[in-house]
């Protein structure tokens, strides 16, 4: 099996019969492995029928149903549409031909897996925005019970949120603190009790205390 590639979108992993795309994996049994390889390998080409079963199922003897459902099951698994292929062209009375563009280099498989972990990353990061905007929340609810509960003490009609900075210097993150800011406000105004000042009267008030 070659090492590891790429086609279209997907990461193909040969050595654990899986191919990945936007944090989807798809297992594939080993012969629908060995089809999408060869087919890859031979990109633009037309391979016959005859010729695909020579190369799978060597010394075996098979009718051409198991190739046809292994060509199912991989345009399933690649959510390719056969009437209209991206990846897979059936030729009739003739065979199969990979269209789609296939890169076998290691800057390919690299750029594909770091896509893939940036797209984690950020869903690691939306995920810790929410869990941050609710426990502000419950905090912020806390305390206005609390103040409730203590007669000598007025309950807050209105509440502002001023945005959060970020520290970290990383352009790329000022997404999150918005987020989160914004995940604050959105939940506070949900309490009925509370008046939530609007996020630009909240810049307004940040610009007017700040040195």
């Amino acid at each position: 099996m070659p090492d590891d590639f790429r086609i279209g979108s997907w990461l193909v992993e040969p050595s654990l019969n899986s191919v990945t795309c936007d944090g989807k994996v798809r297992r594939l049994e080993p012969k629908m492995m060995e089809v999408l390889v060869y087919l890859a390998q031979n990109q633009r080409v037309v391979v016959s029928k005859e010729q695909l079963m020579r190369v799978v199922w060597p010394d075996t003897f098979v009718t051409d149903h198991a190739l046809t459902r292994c060509i199912s099951e991989l345009r399933r698994a690649l959510e390719d549409d056969p009437k209209e292929p991206s990846f897979i062209e059936t030729i009739p009375k003739r065979g199969y031909r990979f269209i789609a563009t296939v890169d076998f280099t290691s800057e390919g498989t690299r750029s594909a897996d770091l896509r893939g972990r940036g797209r984690g990353s950020r869903r690691k990061l939306a995920a810790l925005a929410v869990a941050v905007a609710i426990f502000v929340t419950v905090l912020v609810a806390g305390g206005v019970l609390l103040l409730r509960a203590r007669k000598d003490s007025p309950s807050p009609s209105s509440i502002v949120v001023l945005p959060l900075e970020q520290l970290s210097g990383a352009a790329e993150q000022e997404y999150f603190v918005d987020g989160v800011t914004d995940a604050i406000i959105t939940n506070l105004a949900k309490i009925k009790s509370l008046r939530v000042i609007s996020r630009t009267s909240a810049m307004q008030s940040r610009e007017s205390i700040s040195p």
